[in-house]
């Protein structure tokens, strides 16, 4: 059975950092929208090595179907060239559960760097500085 898609999100490439605004709930049908959008954007793109840096807004809470894909798609971008990920929980509800599900996503794809941030800024700034290193940084957060 399908249903509508819940939750929202929007993708776009800033040099080689991938910038994800999203707003959850995510369920099975939005979550491959998001999957599918991806894998457009880093074709046309043409990404090799990036870092994404993913704000999050509302109630990031994923249905079990969302997150089986959402972890495909983690796994996907590890092995086409994303070597950090960074995680921003803006005005969202139950921030502790809500961020732990996201960095377990994160961690078990096996994505070698990867940080919680309080500001966009941040978490930008330390993209950058990635992915202008030999990558010998802390691998995790």
């Amino acid at each position: 059975m399908k249903f509508s898609r819940h939750g929202s999100f929007h993708i776009q490439v800033q040099d080689s950092i991938v910038m994800v605004e999203s707003k959850g709930p995510y369920n099975e049908e939005t979550s491959q929208a998001f999957s599918d959008a991806y894998y457009k954007l880093v074709a046309e793109h043409n990404l090799t090595c990036w870092v994404q840096v993913h704000v999050f807004h509302g109630l990031p809470i994923l249905t079990p179907e969302a997150q089986e894909i959402l972890m495909r798609l983690a796994k996907w971008r590890v092995k086409k060239g994303m070597i950090g990920s960074a995680i921003i929980g803006i005005d969202i509800n139950v921030p502790s559960v809500s961020l732990d599900i996201l960095k377990n996503i994160t961690q078990q794809s096996g994505v070698p760097y990867h940080k919680v941030f309080q500001t966009v800024e941040d978490a930008k700034a330390w993209g950058v500085q990635l992915l202008n290193s030999d990558h010998d940084q802390e691998p995790h957060e």
